[in-house]
């Protein structure tokens, strides 16, 4: 009876230790996301449209006119308070903004 508890208290020990190594990309600090290139072009963030033009909206003044999706980032497109257009691109790794403009 001492050898089946002490089999069942290893696999319970076991079962959980093996499933705080599985921590989903989301919940894994960023420097750790970072340094591994199969998640290079993944979004690990879960970021959408809507998050993506909201995280635009955040750090730059103006109105959204659209988001397209690629592969690898978010093309969020705005109006800029002054009547200039420019393009944001979020990319879906790191949540990353680059900014391009609009001519």
């Amino acid at each position: 009876m001492k050898f089946l508890i002490g089999l069942l208290s290893f696999f319970a020990i076991f079962s959980t230790h093996g499933a705080a190594n599985n921590i989903p990309a989301q919940k894994q600090p960023q420097h750790k996301r970072m340094h591994n290139p199969a998640l290079k072009n993944v979004n690990t963030l879960g970021l959408n449209k809507r998050s993506a033009a909201r995280k635009v909206s955040q750090e730059y003044p103006g109105k959204v006119l659209n988001v397209k999706e690629s592969s690898q980032f978010y093309k969020v497109r705005m109006l800029q308070p002054q009547g200039k257009v420019v393009d944001f691109k979020v990319l879906k790794s790191n949540g990353a903004i680059k900014k391009e403009s609009k001519d």
